[in-house]
């Protein structure tokens, strides 16, 4: 899996959960912290393959 690959899935996914949190919850600060969750959990299992 390449970098580029790597960061358009970051990107996407983090949009995503962004996205659905901010919709739930109505509050940016708790959309913000999902995504840096998001990115480290990608991070690790990009770390990992």
């Amino acid at each position: 899996m390449s970098i580029l690959a790597f960061t358009i899935i970051a990107i996407i996914v983090n949009f995503i959960i962004g996205f659905i949190v901010a919709w739930i919850s109505k509050n940016g600060c708790v959309a913000i912290g999902a995504a840096i969750i998001a990115d480290m959990i990608l991070f690790t299992l990009y770390v990992f393959l």
